[in-house]
């Protein structure tokens, strides 16, 4: 079965990772502020899967199990799955810039806008 955002955060939540910011321990990854813009843009990766207009770019069928899962967590076993993670791309851009609007001051959305950039020169695709 495909998580959601809802699910993810609540796997965040029960897995508890150890996590520091500025050499403060966070009690909570899902529910930290500063990590809310990213935790939102995985969230929407996961919530895009559910939407059949996405589907293809956005699930693979892993061979082993022969489930379906999300593209971010799948591994790739053709060149066809890295074409199609590639196309994802543009729903990354999308996420990233969801995220950004989600984000309380400016320097999360300058961060989060340099992260986008990072990403499309890494893809080699065009910087809006």
């Amino acid at each position: 079965m495909l998580m959601t955002a809802a699910d993810y955060r609540d796997s965040l939540r029960a897995h508890k990772p150890r996590v520091f910011i500025n050499g403060n321990a966070i009690d909570s990854v899902a529910d930290e502020p500063l990590l809310a813009p990213g935790i939102a843009a995985i969230g929407l990766s996961y919530d895009f899967a559910h939407k059949p207009e996405h589907a293809a770019l956005m699930t693979a069928r892993q061979a082993t199990s022969g489930k379906t899962v999300n593209r971010m967590m799948h591994i790739d076993e053709s060149s066809t799955d890295l074409l199609y993670k590639l196309e994802r791309f543009e729903e990354a851009k999308a996420a990233f810039a969801a995220a950004a609007e989600l984000a309380g001051n400016q320097r999360e959305r300058d961060f989060l806008r340099r992260r986008a950039i990072e990403a499309a020169k890494a893809a080699n695709a065009p910087i809006e």
